[in-house]
């Protein structure tokens, strides 16, 4: 005698449009890639990437998201979602920092930053760091200096690796300013990316006009892109507010002071670009 579970139709699945592996759900588990665009996700106005519903700034260009899409039918819908994403990058940082047994650096510095990265030693008996409770703030802070290091050491395969969670860690973000805004673009210009780089740059000199990060960000793209007038104009730009900007002591600007003084002696002349 069959009963009703025995009469249940199979779980429907389709071909995955990337590695044509059968799949079902929202991903394919072979390969990662967005079988469909679920009915909640949220568009970015900006530059329409598709980001899951709980995803407060763009991954691809940094802009705020709206609230689009059907609204939750309570409270505990909404927050599902933003469990669910924060709860998955842990699980993969975890994963990943043990599969590496060695903590990231504990500074990075953008492209063309001057002297090589002082990495950090790995914890005792080379346990990797307790990520679990880390804020959203510190596990993008963590992604960037992973990213960064190994960018800088040449280790394309980690920076692939490691990009697409910091872009998720980014867009889980409570608030973006301006520090955060310049880590993305610097991931973003390592994976080639720089249309969105250039995003945040614009962003930064629309928010903040006289923010040195905006202009460093500008500078650095129209370097990569070829573009030298617009890379001279940046220049031009970073050093008309550089001492102004310098004496207001901005705690990003202290973290990352070795890169400013850097930028600064390209512009003037004194060092050369790298």
């Amino acid at each position: 005698m069959t009963t009703p579970a025995d009469q249940s139709e199979p779980q429907q699945t389709t071909r995955c449009p990337k590695c044509a592996s059968p799949a079902s759900g929202r991903f394919c588990t072979n390969c990662g890639a967005a079988l469909g665009v679920a009915s909640t996700d949220i568009e970015c106005a900006r530059c329409h990437h598709r980001s899951p519903s709980g995803t407060r700034f763009c991954p691809s260009c940094g802009s705020p998201l709206g609230a689009v899409g059907p609204r939750p039918r309570s409270a505990a819908a909404t927050w599902v979602p933003w469990i669910l994403g924060g709860g998955m990058v842990v699980v993969l940082l975890l994963l990943l920092f043990r599969s590496s047994g060695r903590p990231p650096a504990s500074d990075a510095q953008p492209i063309g930053a001057a002297g090589p990265v002082d990495g950090a030693s790995p914890d005792a008996g080379g346990v990797p760091p307790d990520i679990s409770n880390m804020s959203p703030r510190e596990r993008f802070n963590r992604l960037y200096q992973r990213v960064i290091t190994a960018a800088q050491q040449g280790d394309q395969a980690t920076v692939q690796r490691f990009t697409p969670m910091a872009l998720a860690a980014y867009g889980m973000l409570d608030k973006v300013d301006a520090d955060a805004r310049y880590h993305l673009a610097m991931i973003e210009l390592h994976v080639g990316d720089l249309a969105a780089a250039q995003a945040q740059a614009d962003s930064l000199q629309k928010l903040e006009p006289d923010h040195l990060f905006g202009y460093v960000i500008g500078a650095a793209v129209a370097r990569f892109d070829k573009k030298d007038a617009e890379r001279d104009a940046m220049y031009q730009k970073f050093l008309a507010r550089y001492d102004k900007e310098i004496a207001s002591k901005k705690p990003e600007y202290l973290e990352h002071q070795k890169m400013l003084e850097e930028v600064h002696g390209i512009a003037t002349g004194e060092k050369p670009a790298k």
